[in-house]
């Protein structure tokens, strides 16, 4: 990362190159332009970027009904792992919903994937089950809450 100046709009479609990338490298079952694209026009869906100075290095998927908020995904580019960025992203994300009223926030994130639990209970997620074989190679998903309130 170059500065560390930091800003999370939303996702448009200038965006898709750079979040495509930055899927592509982040999971082993990456979504497509389309995916994305199609994310940028549903009503229930908060697609975000985050930035560093210009260059999109990150991005979430959330979709929003009622009170609730599923992450579907977030990640950031490979050289701002470990930077503090995907943390920043997604406090930004929760401080968003909780303003426009979220009550809780559900994700499922692969039971291999300690960094990202770990990223998710440092901002107060816990681990409230697990799906079986979840992921297309037989991957748990431990699925994670946070509840906000209003």
């Amino acid at each position: 990362m170059s500065s560390g100046v930091r800003s999370v709009t939303r996702m448009r479609q200038a965006d898709l190159p750079a979040v495509v990338a930055i899927d592509a490298e982040a999971f082993p079952e990456p979504w497509d332009a389309d995916a994305f694209r199609s994310e940028l026009l549903a009503p229930h869906s908060r697609p975000l970027v985050v930035r560093d100075d210009t260059r999109v290095m990150g991005y979430a998927i959330a979709w929003r009904v009622g009170g609730d908020v599923e992450i579907h995904r977030i990640a950031v580019a490979r050289q701002a792992l470990r930077t503090g960025l995907g943390a920043f992203l997604l406090d930004h994300l929760i401080a968003i919903e909780r303003y426009e009223g979220a009550e809780a926030f559900h994700l499922e994130v692969r039971a291999s994937n300690a960094p990202a639990i770990g990223l998710y209970r440092n901002a107060g997620f816990e681990a409230v089950g697990v799906r079986r074989a979840y992921y297309g190679d037989g991957e748990d998903a431990v699925i994670m809450r946070l509840t906000v309130g209003t």
